[in-house]
């Protein structure tokens, strides 16, 4: 029997946190951050708040720092401040049992298809360029790695995963193909659970059922966009829609405290004073 199921680790009414790096998201974090990545619920995690005794008082650092940082750990100036903060249940004891119980089955169908060959179909919403962060923080450079398309949906085996995910294309794969939004492929890949998303990976044997769009990006195009992008501090609605909007992973190793970063391929670097979408809709009026 064919069953449905969602992405229950991306749920945003489940929990939120006080914690000043989730405001710019109105204080809601995802269950998978909350029970996989911090396991910080119910007992909490301990935060470190950094001071410094002349820069609390006004004066200035001798090192000519403006922000209390790792460089001034062995300043005789530098404390911390240690409390503790725990992420707050929204739900209800009722609907977060029931959540719990649905979170259990999806894990076991996640468990069933992990790192599994299967027959996927599905119709592609957009394919974007897949870059990759080199460099360090302080000189970073995005570099094209083949292509990323985003579905809306798939079917997996017997089971519908209605929710968004991803595959990762070739550049063979695509220049062959030439996937744009609208066009639904058959294909045998491997499922993959990245940080909270499903991914697909190692995509072979794409059989193209039904056509779509031209492809929005060529190669060389996303090359020149990368060179000049820009990183946005957040993860808007409207640029995860938008052909510039580029949602790059980085590598937990650079230990930067960042896991995704959004980039804006059109060089943007406030959303909300981005015309983009205005543009595209008067191009179709």
């Amino acid at each position: 029997m064919r069953k449905i199921y969602t992405n229950l680790y991306k749920r945003s009414d489940v929990f939120s946190c006080p914690h000043s790096s989730h405001q710019r998201f109105g204080s809601a974090v995802t269950p998978y951050h909350v029970l996989h990545e911090k396991k910080c619920y119910p007992d909490g995690c301990m935060v470190f708040l950094w001071k410094c005794r002349l820069l609390d008082k006004g004066h200035a650092c001798p090192k000519r720092l403006k922000h209390v940082g790792r460089l001034c750990f062995s300043c005789k100036q530098f404390f911390d401040e240690k409390f503790q903060q725990s992420p707050r249940l929204t739900l209800s004891d009722e609907d977060y049992r029931r959540f719990c119980a649905d979170l259990e089955e999806f894990d076991l169908w996640l468990d069933s298809i992990v790192g599994r060959e299967l027959e996927i179909d599905a119709t592609i919403t957009a394919v974007k360029p897949n870059l990759r962060v080199v460099g360090s923080s302080r000189g970073e450079r995005y570099v094209f790695s083949g292509w990323l398309a985003v579905l809306s949906a798939a079917y997996v085996n017997f089971d519908m995963f209605d929710d968004f995910c991803f595959a990762r294309l070739s550049e063979k794969t695509q220049s062959s193909l030439h996937l744009g939004s609208g066009s639904r492929v058959l294909c045998r890949a491997t499922p993959t659970f990245d940080r909270g998303r499903l991914v697909f990976t190692h995509v072979h044997r794409v059989e193209l059922t039904e056509e779509g769009d031209q492809p929005e990006w060529t190669r060389s195009g996303a090359e020149v966009a990368a060179a000049s992008a820009s990183a946005l501090t957040i993860q808007t609605e409207k640029c995860m829609e938008c052909r510039y909007g580029c949602l790059i992973d980085r590598d937990k190793s650079r230990n930067d405290g960042k896991q995704r970063t959004m980039l804006c391929l059109a060089g943007q670097t406030v959303p909300s004073d981005c015309v983009y979408p205005l543009a595209v809709y008067a191009e179709h009026v």
